[in-house]
């Protein structure tokens, strides 16, 4: 890409990278570009060295069901039909321990929690936060089921590729 001493232009054509007009260097947008490639550069070293199967992650999904809870609890709404689905999604997202959840079934489990949820009234409001909860929930088990279905060694392959080092190289000074 064309520099003006050093300095990146502000737009550039996606297609062949020209500098488009006007052109001009932006310090306040080359610090955010700078910061946005040093925080994509370490999310780049976490993801290597960070399994997608990290109980963490399932961790994340746990906090969105508690959620649901948590707006069942606070506006009182039923609690029979849901407490079964959240237990069973429970035991979906942990039964199998250390080992990655089954995310297919997990996905159906997210699905069950969102269909017991988003029929239900809130008493006094037209808003049902706990489906709003279980919609996310749902989200976030078929993103993760996105980031599983790249196998990790191909994307720590990816990753080492870009950075142009081995995995046990630190980043250069």
């Amino acid at each position: 890409m064309f520099r003006f001493r050093g300095h990146f232009y502000n737009w550039y054509d996606t297609r062949d990278l020209r500098p488009l007009d006007p052109q001009y260097v932006s310090s306040v947008d080359s610090g955010n570009l700078a910061g946005h490639l040093i925080a994509l550069a370490n999310a780049c070293e976490a993801a290597i060295a960070t399994p997608l199967t990290d109980e963490r992650r399932r961790a994340g999904i746990e906090d969105s069901v508690a959620l649901v809870r948590e707006a069942i609890d606070e506006h009182h709404g039923p609690r029979d039909v849901v407490d079964s689905t959240l237990a069973a999604f429970a035991a979906g997202l942990w039964g199998a321990g250390k080992k990655a959840p089954a995310w297919p079934a997990l996905e159906q489990l997210a699905g069950d929690l969102a269909a017991s949820v988003r029929g239900q009234s809130v008493a006094g409001s037209s808003e049902n936060p706990a489906a709003l909860w279980a919609e996310a929930s749902l989200e976030t088990v078929r993103s993760h089921i996105r980031d599983v279905s790249v196998a990790p060694p191909s994307i720590v392959e990816r990753l080492t590729a870009v950075r142009g080092r081995g995995p046990e190289e630190p980043w250069p000074s």
